[in-house]
């Protein structure tokens, strides 16, 4: 429809250029006709002024012919005719130049007229094709308006039986609406509803089940009333053993999240020592010519120390291939890790140098008191039979 309504105004708009064409046009056509009619009445004019000077030149040459027979006298009487009569001549030359030129500049303007008319006449016709191409879209509209009445005919008739259907649908969902409503009442007497996203089918085959399991049940242990007395009368007999039982399990529940969360630290206590432990092996033996690492595996409750010598990159000793120098330094150097890891307030340590030689015993007691010295706030004990003086 909007569509239609803007062709039917750029018709509309085209007939008033076309009515205002023509109208161009007929002025023109009669300015061209009135400068033609002028035109003519100057050519006329012409034609009557080129008569009367031949009428004149005639008469001059037959009055110079009747001077040349009169006396001298008359002579100059038709001469100063004869002046006069030139005068007139040059005036009416003039004339007929200034018709002359006038009748130039009205060709011309007839010509500019012409191509005005020529210009408006190819304007008219080139409107005259707009107006049918715009009339023959506006008959294809036409004919797409009348198909489009007739589709919403149908559809209306169409949609009239719709609501006649869902009148219908309507009237009989309330029907089944206040049945399944009176049927919810008496399912929700029985038990809170339930809500669920099994089909009907699993619905009744589970209620099957469940009817069978029910009818078991009450023939092993009766039926619900008596089940129902049985735990009333327990519930009063033993209800306060019931209460002191809930609290407990929520005691217990308690501190069973206690005892996680303190195995969680514990755990995470553990592993920071370990890896506390690990450094502080490998910083001890760094000061010598030992390098090692010490690997504390947890789960299967294990301690693994791998030693060797530093400059050695392909040797690495167990435990078992220790010697007594190498396991007395290790002994002192674990052990002196553990207490990196713990804050006592004494600590003692008796015969670590009973299997070392003299060399490493003197390096081993200079680590054990330098440590001694950067832990001012606890209290070193160390126990030997040997000579303390080096």
């Amino acid at each position: 429809m909007e569509i239609m309504q803007t062709l039917k105004e750029d018709l509309q708009i085209t007939e008033n250029k076309k009515q205002e064409v023509d109208a161009t046009y007929n002025v023109i056509f009669e300015i061209i006709i009135r400068i033609t009619s002028e035109m003519n009445n100057v050519i006329k004019t012409v034609h009557k002024l080129r008569s009367t000077q031949s009428e004149c030149t005639n008469s001059i040459n037959e009055l110079k012919d009747e001077i040349d027979l009169h006396d001298a006298s008359c002579i100059n009487v038709f001469r100063n005719e004869a002046a006069d009569l030139e005068k007139k001549i040059a005036q009416e030359s003039g004339l007929e130049k200034a018709l002359d030129e006038n009748v130039q500049q009205l060709q011309e303007t007839v010509e500019s007229l012409d191509a005005e008319a020529k210009r408006c006449g190819d304007l008219r016709h080139n409107l005259h094709t707009l107006i049918d191409s715009l009339k023959d879209q506006l008959r294809e509209l036409t004919r797409e308006k009348e198909r489009h009445r007739h589709e919403f005919q149908h559809a209306t008739r169409k949609l009239q039986e719709i609501r006649q259907t869902i009148q219908c649908a309507t009237g009989e969902f309330e029907i089944q609406e206040t049945a399944v409503k009176k049927v919810v009442s008496n399912a929700t007497e029985k038990c809170p509803r339930i809500n669920t996203t099994r089909l009907a089918n699993q619905i009744k085959t589970l209620l099957t089940e469940l009817g069978d399991k029910i009818r078991e049940i009450e023939n092993q242990f009766g039926c619900l009333d008596e089940l129902r007395r049985q735990l009333k009368e327990k519930e009063e007999k033993y209800g306060v053993n019931i209460e002191f039982a809930a609290q407990l399990k929520q005691s217990c529940e308690k501190h069973i999240e206690r005892v996680e969360h303190r195995q969680n630290m514990f755990l995470q206590l553990r592993d920071l020592y370990s890896v506390c432990v690990q450094k502080a092996f490998t910083n001890v033996l760094s000061l010598t010519q030992y390098k090692g690492t010490v690997v504390i595996d947890h789960t299967n409750k294990l301690l693994d120390l791998h030693v060797s010598v530093r400059n050695d990159e392909e040797s690495s000793k167990d435990t078992k291939s220790f010697s007594r120098d190498e396991r007395s330094y290790s002994t002192v150097a674990f052990i002196l890790a553990l207490w990196g890891c713990t804050r006592l307030p004494f600590y003692f340590l008796g015969e670590f140098d009973v299997f070392i030689d003299k060399v490493n015993r003197r390096v081993i007691t200079d680590i054990l008191l330098d440590y001694a010295k950067l832990h001012p706030q606890s209290q070193f004990a160390f126990f030997t039979p040997l000579d303390t003086l080096f």
